[in-house]
């Protein structure tokens, strides 16, 4: 379990170089506010950014330190990209095509990676403060 918790680790930590990677020119070039302008999937999806940003490097560095903190951050990130694709099977972003899929594949994986933190196992991997 501590080798799957800190490619869990691993994982986030990626996914925090990539936003900010790829937020960079966005914010270079307007474009975030343009995200913003074009609804709730736009607004949520800047949020989210947002959190992964600020609260994802250190969820994956307690979380690689086999911390309760940081296991429970990284849940909650998992979580709240389960809501953000739960939101993603009712609501059309704007300018979709009509054959637009929902985002059925990162539902199950942010799902599946939240249920597999909150687990006993995983708790038990990890240490209190």
């Amino acid at each position: 379990m501590r080798l799957i918790l800190r490619f869990i680790a691993a994982v986030m930590a990626l996914m925090f170089i990539a936003i900010v990677m790829q937020l960079l020119p966005m914010i270079m070039n307007g474009e975030l506010w343009q995200l913003a302008a074009s609804g709730l999937v736009g607004v949520m999806t800047i949020v989210g950014w947002l959190l992964i940003v600020f609260v994802a490097p250190l969820a994956s560095l307690r979380l690689y330190q086999l911390k309760r903190s940081g296991l429970m951050l990284t849940a909650m990130l998992f979580a709240l990209a389960a809501a953000y694709y739960i939101v993603g099977l009712f609501v059309r972003p704007p300018g979709a095509a009509a054959d637009y899929q929902a985002p059925i594949g990162p539902l199950l994986v942010n799902t599946a990676s939240c249920v597999l933190l909150l687990s006993p196992a995983a708790r038990r991997a990890c240490t209190d403060e």
